[in-house]
């Protein structure tokens, strides 16, 4: 994906300067044109290729970060919990009966299964094309509780009835983020 779009940028850079090669070119003196538009083009061209090179890391940037979903009911609530590769900044938002679980990053995580797995809670997940995001369809009224672990994203569904605070971080997770922070 970021081949194709450097690819995209390079021909458009090349075309641009070709074109403004062209009209300097046209008009200027025959004998001033000619060096003025080499050295005009090159520069022109140096600086195309600065700003692809500024754009390259923008363009790694959208390759998606790898990861999985599990989504489970247990102790009177379900538990939407996503772990990738990587750290992946996420901000969960409702809209009515919408959930809206945004993404700093594209993500690539399937989501074909996870309706499957707790339809007393979600009707429909749909993940955005361009994987910034994953939107539920809630089947009920909940409190949602999101929790970020390291590479760990939990998202409880607890339903209006609940009482008391949340449910907490499995203790595996727990001890993993205290060995984490005792090594560091």
């Amino acid at each position: 994906m970021a081949r194709t779009a450097t690819d995209k940028l390079w021909s458009l850079v090349r075309a641009c300067a070709r074109d403004l090669r062209r009209e300097v070119a046209k008009s200027m003196a025959k004998s001033i044109a000619g060096s003025l538009a080499r050295s005009l083009g090159r520069s022109l061209a140096l600086a195309c290729v600065g700003l692809l090179l500024a754009a390259l890391p923008a363009a790694a940037q959208s390759d998606p970060v790898k990861g999985e979903a599990t989504f489970s009911a247990a102790g009177g609530y379900a538990r939407l919990i996503f772990k990738f590769t990587e750290d992946v900044a996420t901000e969960v938002t409702t809209a009515g009966s919408i959930v809206v679980i945004r993404f700093e990053r594209p993500v690539d995580v399937g989501t074909e299964k996870l309706v499957d797995a707790v339809p007393d809670y979600v009707s429909m997940v749909r993940r955005d094309p361009d994987g910034t995001a994953i939107r539920l369809s809630l089947a009920r009224r909940v409190t949602l509780n999101t929790m970020t672990a390291g590479e760990r994203v939990f998202v409880d569904f607890m339903p209006d009835t609940w009482a008391g605070p949340p449910p907490s971080l499995p203790l595996d997770v727990v001890r993993e983020l205290a060995e984490r922070a005792w090594l560091a």
